[in-house]
């Protein structure tokens, strides 16, 4: 079972593909309750932690986009043996420098269930944290959570109802996460800690909450790391094609199927003639339009054709040379390539694009259809429809101020 797999295994979930097949972005629905603490989450960026690129609100709650991450989870490292001195740390200080970030954001974000299966040991050997359907924004003052969740074994004892779970929660999750990481076996109060970071994990596992790390700062104080800084990743010419759902299938009936003109002299009288092309015409406007869009520059639909060059294609703005007065603002419109064979609708669905600023690209904004750099350099778009004939799409596209 792979990594994609895992995520399919927890609910619905579309992958976003790149133009190299491979998986870049996942995307799942989520309640309307949830939709304040992905919006919260949108506003942090850390190697540490998946990137919420965006969050869609609708009648029955919204779709959060997530940057997929390459690599296994702690809890399939785990199945080739226990982690050595140094890698503990290391998993230690990543996820700390997670929440630090995530307990220092405003409010609070309070994760509430990190164990093996919810972090993440990239390709390039660092520690992500991910799954935060358990999570909840701290409230400084409430007394209990409102619902009480976790994982047994890894839930801080102020979780099964003793009090509101705050930072120091998902300290006592970390340490029970790290205790199984080098001991081989699940955490049990009260258990023998033999490895050379026994000190650290026993103060994280503490029963009262008061006797744990304060912070995740105070932690890191301790394994000897720094805070980090927040992350800001470089911007890459990935393209997307968010996958919301499955093609709407072709119209029932299968077309329009017209009779042969008459060869003799038709008696139909005149009003009968005009009711039956009224009717035909209404047959017609009723037959959905199943048109595709393409956002992928490989995709054979284009026949040699690239993105934009395809005929009816637009995108801007276009690479701009000789600008001398910054901020610069340009004009946003993308019209993308439209396969349209074997589409028997009589009126087209027309694009709706929203645009946004991709993860990492410093030096840019947008409001609307408008963007604005504030001086030379390579700029990416996010563009992204969310529903086109029951499919929604979205890419990057670049353009050079000089």
């Amino acid at each position: 079972m792979t990594l994609k797999d895992d995520f399919a295994a927890k609910g619905r979930v579309m992958f976003a593909y790149g133009a190299d097949g491979r998986v870049c972005a996942t995307q799942r629905r989520i309640s309307k309750s949830a939709v304040p603490l992905y919006c919260a989450l949108m506003n942090l960026n850390s190697p540490n932690l998946p990137k919420v690129i965006s969050v869609r609100e609708d009648e029955d709650g919204a779709t959060v986009t997530e940057g997929y991450i390459d690599g296994v989870t702690l809890r399939k490292a785990l199945h080739d043996g226990t982690l050595g001195e140094e890698e503990l740390r290391r998993l230690a200080i990543d996820i700390c420098s997670a929440l630090s970030l995530l307990h220092g954001s405003c409010p609070p974000v309070i994760h509430r269930d990190i164990k093996p299966e919810n972090i993440i040991r990239t390709d390039g050997g660092r520690y992500v944290l991910i799954d935060f359907d358990a999570s909840r924004l701290f409230k400084p003052g409430a007394t209990s959570d409102t619902v009480t969740l976790g994982t047994h074994g890894y839930a801080a004892p102020e979780q099964y109802g003793f009090g509101q779970t705050g930072p120091e929660s998902d300290i006592y999750s970390l340490g029970a996460t790290l205790y199984e990481a080098a001991e081989g076996k699940p955490y049990a109060p009260g258990a023998e800690i033999s490895c050379p970071m026994g000190r650290i994990i026993k103060k994280c596992l503490e029963f009262n909450a008061k006797d744990r790390y304060s912070s995740a700062d105070e932690l890191l104080k301790d394994l000897g790391a720094k805070k980090k800084k927040p992350f800001i990743p470089r911007a890459a010419p990935v393209i997307l094609a968010l996958l919301l759902g499955f093609c709407s299938g072709l119209a029932a009936g299968g077309g329009i199927h017209t009779k042969e003109e008459a060869q003799t002299h038709d008696e139909t009288p005149p009003a009968e003639k005009a009711v039956e092309a009224v009717k035909a015409a209404e047959v017609a406007e009723e037959i959905p339009c199943t048109c595709e869009l393409i956002t992928r520059p490989n995709d054979t639909r284009l026949e040699g054709y690239s993105l934009f060059s395809y005929p009816g294609a637009e995108f801007l703005p276009k690479s701009v040379r000789g600008a001398t007065e910054f901020p610069l603002t340009l004009d946003i419109k993308v019209s993308a390539p439209v396969y349209s064979k074997d589409c028997k609708a009589k009126t087209h669905t027309a694009q709706h694009w929203e645009y946004s600023v991709p993860p990492g690209q410093a030096g840019e904004t947008i409001t609307g259809d408008k963007v604005t750099v504030d001086g030379p350099g390579e700029y990416y778009i996010y563009y992204y429809c969310p529903d086109f004939n029951g499919t929604g799409y979205g890419a990057n596209f670049s353009f050079n101020v000089n």
